[in-house]
Order: C-alpha cells, then structure tokens, then sequence
C-alpha cells in the first residue's frame, strides 16, 4: 500500500504483495490443470462427481502445507520474507470471485426483452421457496446441534451452527464472509475455517448424495444412455455473435466487453458499500456501526446482484426505445467468466482452511456433526419436496436442487447434467429464476448475521423466528400437490 501512497513505483526484482498475488494465482491455475488430469485419469475420481476445482482444492491443501513447512518441519519455500502461499491472498480469491461470478449470472439474459411465461414466473416463487426453506432447515438444524454441543466443548460457541446453510447453501464465498464477521467480532475466532470447512464437506456432500441418486436412477433404468457431446455447448458455440449483438472481434475484444462490464457493476458496488459506511458512521450509532459495517463487506454480492440487475432494467429500457442499437453481453462469454469466478472460488477456499485448527477435539466433532446432519436432513427434504413442486421432473429437479443447496449452482447443474443432459425440462430455469427470489424471500434471514451472537436471548428469538417462517413456507409448498393432476404443465427450458 506504501507504494500506492507516493510516486514510487515498487522494484520489479523485489517479492511485494503485487507479485504474490500474480504467482499465487499461478499456482491455482497449475494445481487446477494438475487436478483435471487426475479426475481424468483416475476411475474412482471421474466417477465420483467432484468438480475438477474441489479436487485442486483438496490437493492445493496438501501442497500449501507442504510448502509451508506444515508436512515437513523446516521445509517451506519463503521468498523475502514472504511465504510462497499464504492465507490471505487465498481469503481475498473466495471473497471477489464469488461477486465476480454472481455478476455474471445476474447479467446473462439481457436479449430476452419478455420476462417469460407467466407460469414460469409463478413457478420461480415456489422455487425461490424451495431454496430458502433449505436454508431454514439448515440453520434450524445447525444452531440446535451447537446449541447442545456448546455445553460440552468450551471452545464452541452456541450460534456457530449458523455457518451451515452459509457453507452448504451459500457455498465457499458466503461461508467466508460470514465466518470473517464472526471472528473480526471476537466472538469466535475460528470462523473462517469452520465455515469453510463446512462449504468443503458440502461439496462432498453434494457428490456422494448426488452418486447414491444416480445409481438409484440407473438400478430403475431411468438414466439416458451418456453421450460424447452436449447439445447445450453446441447450441451455445453458435450465439458468439447473436442478433443484435457486437461482432467477436472489433475495435475491442468481445471479451474484453464483459469484463468490462462486470468490473464496471463491481466498481458502483462498491462506491454504494463505500457510501453506506460513511452514512453508518456518521449517525455515529454504536450498534450499527459494530453490525451493519461487516454485513455490507460481507454480503458485497447482494449489492453486486441488484446493481447488475438495475444494469438489465436500464439497458432494456435503452434496447426497447431505440436508444441502443447493439447488445453488448452475450451468455455464452458471462457463462464462462463465471464458471472461471466459481473454479477460482472453490479451489482457494479450500486451501485457505487451517488444517491445526481443524484437528481440535470440539472442532472435528462439530464439523461432523453439521455435516452429516446437514446431508441426510437436506437430502430427505429435497426428494419430498421435489415431488410435491415438480411432479413431472421430481427427479431432475432434485438433482440440481440438492447438488446447489450443498455446494453451489455448478455442482447441481454437473448433477442434473447425468439425468438430463440437454435441459430438456424446466430444473435449470427453476434454480436460476428460484435464486433470484430466493433474494426477497430470504433477505431477512442475513440480517440475523450480526443478531444471533448478542447472547442467548437474541439467538433463540432467531431461532424461533426460523422455524415460524420455515413452518409458513412449508405450509405453501406442501399445497402444491395439488396441482398434479391440475392440468397444467410447465414449458421446457430453452
């Protein structure tokens, strides 16, 4: 930062926090591309299902630890003082990467000028539902089970079980922030670790889970016969250049454009987040300073997906007057700069995770405990659920739902592709348009974040209010069976 402050320019010969960031990175990448020969080549890993970042992820740990000194004592590659690996470059990774790729996502769709079907719509709300009330069931789950473990293991405070739906539901990116506000609160300062620790088991979670469904499906010969090519990367391969949409190659790399983009709505997120926490601090409000501060930092994503939306509303309006004339995003290229958002995500979350403290006694039993519970509890309510909202593609449906709400959107998309490889039903367009409602639907909920580690008064009104609205959604969704045999059905995903 001494640097940014003057007019001297760092020497290039010398291993500042520049050149860690960039050589950091490297190593992700080499890990990475080490990871997907191996999935590749070994049986048991291609067919376990595990993304090819988890897979890095897991042996980018092995590897931090070895260069570190961690395996073997005395052995660690340090370079001016500065270790070749270190935690918090890997921390600022998952922390960006998870913004980087929800603005992308946010921002796929701009050419379609109809919002959709009605029914698609009315279906969204439902799957909005299905998606927060996972999170509820979570959280429910988790903070009782620490609730009842705080009073054996000192070190474990009882609101912690909150990480669960944060590192199963949310994935690595959440799980980080949340656990970051927990410890930058003093009130437990493994935070991080546990919360990514929990998003890591969910990843195994979501393959082990998503492996038992599919050969239950394969057993009931209700799997199609896998093919060699996907119909959905070839139909993208042709939208490089869409109707109305900039040439691939211009005065300015298409690419380069949604980048561009994407950096511009980061940009205004974080002038808002900036502006917010000036406006926090001079009300000069002790309790909003000491809560809402670290939950603007910590859900910076929230704000990144409004604002992206706020940029499809406006460039719409500016498509449909005439105003603009060309379409500057295109799906196909935020796709991709998305899935290299969450690769980069899940392969430095898992890295950063503190190996010694995750071997304390109190720890591991609370890990394992959220864990498991959190897979069976998770796992059952998605098959009921999914036959009661989707009974015409219960199956797909649970696949993608399950793989999403125990590790993230490319995880249950990797699980449906097994069932349904070219989309032909509506489960992709029902996690997509779900996770957008799930935003008002279950905004409240993140609130509670800087709520349920006042004391135990505050944390059981949390509680109880989770089972209320878990109990209220629950009651709406369990109706929905009765529209089996309504006579309606639902448009297949284009």
């Amino acid at each position: 930062m001494h640097y940014l402050l003057t007019n001297a320019l760092p020497p290039f010969s010398e291993f500042n926090v520049f050149w860690s960031v960039i050589v950091q990175f490297g190593i992700l990448m080499a890990i990475l591309l080490l990871a997907n020969v191996l999935r590749r080549r070994i049986p048991l890993l291609k067919k376990s299902l595990l993304p090819v970042a988890v897979i890095g992820g897991f042996l980018g740990l092995f590897l931090k630890y070895f260069f570190t000194g961690g395996i073997i004592p005395g052995f660690a590659i340090i370079i001016d003082e500065t270790p070749l690996i270190t935690r918090e470059v890997l921390a600022g990774f998952t922390y960006h990467a998870i913004a980087i790729g929800f603005a992308a996502l946010t921002l796929k769709g701009i050419d379609q000028l109809t919002e959709g079907p009605v029914r698609l719509k009315a279906n969204a709300v439902k799957s909005g539902m299905v998606i927060v009330n996972s999170y509820l069931l979570q959280g429910i789950l988790g903070i009782t089970i620490t609730i009842l473990l705080s009073f054996i293991f000192s070190n474990i405070p009882n609101f912690v079980g909150f990480l669960l739906p944060m590192g199963f539901g949310q994935g690595p990116g959440q799980a980080l922030s949340v656990g970051s506000i927990f410890a930058n609160a003093g009130q437990f300062e493994f935070g991080i670790d546990l919360g990514l620790s929990i998003a890591a088991f969910g990843f195994l979670a979501a393959s082990v889970g998503g492996v038992i469904y599919l050969n239950d499906l394969k057993r009931k010969g209700r799997l199609p016969e896998p093919t060699e090519t996907s119909m959905e990367a070839a139909n993208e391969s042709t939208v490089l250049e869409g109707n109305g949409q900039i040439p691939l190659v211009d005065a300015v790399d298409k690419l380069t454009i949604q980048i561009a983009i994407i950096g511009f709505v980061y940009l205004s997120a974080w002038f808002v987040i900036y502006g917010l926490e000036q406006l926090i601090l001079a009300s000069g409000v002790a309790f909003l300073i000491n809560n809402l501060i670290g939950l603007l930092y910590g859900f910076n994503f929230i704000i990144v997906v409004f604002l992206a939306m706020l940029y499809k509303v406006i460039t719409r309006s500016l498509l449909r007057r005439g105003w603009m004339k060309r379409i500057y995003t295109n799906d196909f290229m935020l796709n991709r700069v998305a899935g290299l958002a969450f690769d980069v995500m899940m392969i430095a979350s898992i890295m950063a995770i503190d190996i010694a403290v995750v071997l304390d006694s109190g720890f591991i039993v609370t890990l394992l405990l959220l864990a498991v519970v959190g897979t069976v509890a998770t796992y059952r309510y998605l098959r009921w659920v999914s036959q009661r909202v989707y009974p015409a593609y219960h199956d797909e449906a649970f696949l993608v739902f399950f793989g999403t709400m125990t590790g993230t959107a490319s995880t249950g998309v990797a699980l449906l592709r097994e069932k349904d490889p070219y989309f032909k039903t509506p489960a992709t367009n029902d996690i997509v348009y779900g996770s957008s409602m799930a935003i008002p639907l279950g905004f409240p909920l993140l609130l509670f974040v800087g709520i349920v580690y006042q004391g135990w008064i505050p944390l059981l009104i949390v509680l109880g209010i989770l089972i209320a609205i878990f109990s209220l959604y629950h009651f709406f969704l369990s109706r929905s069976k009765k529209e089996k045999n309504s006579g309606h059905s639902l448009p297949t995903s284009k």
